[in-house]
């Protein structure tokens, strides 16, 4: 994450932290691909999941959230990715 971002670990760690104790994200040591080391790998939980929902959704412009479609702008996310 920090590489993609361009930010240093300890900007994340704090914010991941919390993430975490508020049960929207899960975290394990493990290894990742691309990676030749155990790192933190973090994961939505399914409270996760809703709260991602419920943002995209509240980005959608008016007149998609008004015709009722499920279009909104793509957000590449890997929820493997690890953080270092």
């Amino acid at each position: 994450m920090i590489d993609a971002l361009g930010i240093g670990q300890g900007v994340l760690a704090g914010p991941l932290q919390r993430l975490v104790l508020a049960g929207a994200l899960s975290v394990e040591r493990g290894h990742a691909q691309g990676v030749d080391r155990r790192v933190k790998i973090y994961r939505l939980t399914p409270l996760g999941e809703r709260i991602v929902r419920d943002l995209r959704a509240r980005r959608r412009p008016p007149s998609l959230r008004a015709a009722g479609r499920a279009d909104t702008p793509s957000v590449p996310a890997d929820p493997a990715t690890p953080a270092r």
